[in-house]
């Protein structure tokens, strides 16, 4: 589907061609500059443009996030992507002609692809009479232009916004759309310019795969992520050997910290009832040697001396000692009457 000579407004509306599927993208022929690029990198991208069709690259295999997910049907949708048609396979064409860039503006040209894979994307851009800033982003997931969060997948930089002699020599490249649904943004960029205002032209041909090479890619990925699952699936099985040992360690060590808490609950116990006899001991010893010093120190009876208050005053201790006497002879009583 043809789109020839669209004179797009400032506000860059989205333009877009009706493909499928999820994801992100790879950059081939990242760096267009309008100076000639090396030959030997020129030669590698010409390589993965034309890349041989059984051959798995990192883009068939499926991303961290994806095997991560609890749903299983994340990461069969990345193998099916949509359902193919006939009309995926159409060259579509985005072209604008001397677009007005004015002074402290930007203009974006997003593009939505959504199928298939491996479509390459081939840009010119000129300006006329002098320089602008421009840059090319692929957004995952469709259109983040607005701050969408339909995908949180990194975006990819095929070339980095910086200022270009357009105005001199066109700037011309191509890189491969690996992965679908994305949103290519081109943009032109004037903000440094504070009174001249630029006028743009460009041509974006995006060249889907034929049907042999969407569904060879299909198969590729396919297979790389049925060797991502199962080399998934062996790490989580030795991970869970391993768990399952510390887990039984753990159990282990529990119940003999467990016992071990009991045992020492036991020895508390019996350390305070120890500690409780010892203080009624020290109770009484406290007063049977005050009750041993007033005798000492005032005589008994028989010896013809007499208690009073001049000559004795009862102390703390003697006062406990006539207490707990007290206690005793009334549980005595007590227990005597029980008997009878």
């Amino acid at each position: 589907m043809n789109k020839d000579e669209v004179d797009q407004p400032q506000s860059a509306a989205v333009v877009e061609k009706d493909e499928k599927e999820t994801d992100t993208t790879e950059q081939t022929n990242g760096s267009a500059d309008h100076d000639q690029k090396p030959e030997a990198e020129a030669e590698s991208e010409s390589e993965e443009i034309a890349n041989d069709p059984n051959e798995i690259t990192s883009a068939d295999r499926p991303s961290a996030t994806m095997l991560s997910s609890s749903n299983p049907q994340t990461l069969i949708s990345f193998v099916d992507s949509n359902k193919l048609q006939q009309s995926d396979f159409n060259e579509s064409v985005y072209q604008g002609r001397a677009l007005p860039v004015p002074a402290g503006d930007v203009l974006e040209i997003p593009i939505i692809i959504r199928g298939p894979s491996n479509s390459v994307v081939e840009y010119t851009v000129e300006s006329s009479s002098l320089d602008i800033s421009f840059g090319i982003v692929v957004l995952n997931g469709e259109s983040n232009v607005d701050g969408d969060d339909a995908d949180k997948s990194e975006d990819m930089t095929i070339f980095e916004r910086k200022r270009v002699d357009a105005h001199l020599s066109p700037i011309t490249g191509q890189f491969l759309i690996r992965t679908v649904p994305c949103t290519v943004l081109f943009t032109f960029d004037n903000t440094y310019s504070f009174v001249r205002s630029k006028e743009v032209t460009y041509r974006i041909t995006i060249t889907p795969p034929s049907m042999d090479e969407a569904l060879a890619s299909r198969r590729r990925r396919a297979k790389a992520s049925l060797e991502a699952v199962q080399e998934d699936a062996k790490s989580a099985e030795s991970r869970l050997i391993s768990v399952i040992s510390q887990r039984q360690e753990l159990e282990a060590e529990i119940e003999k910290l467990q016992k071990l808490v009991m045992d020492k609950s036991k020895s508390k116990l019996v350390a305070e009832k120890e500690e409780g006899w010892l203080k009624k001991r020290l109770e009484m010893r406290e007063v049977q040697e005050e009750m041993l010093n007033v005798r000492l120190e005032n005589g008994w009876e028989d010896e013809g001396k007499q208690y009073s208050d001049a000559n004795f005053m009862k102390s703390e201790a003697m006062k406990k000692c006539e207490d707990i006497a007290i206690k005793y002879v009334a549980r005595s009583r007590k227990k005597l009457a029980k008997d009878k």
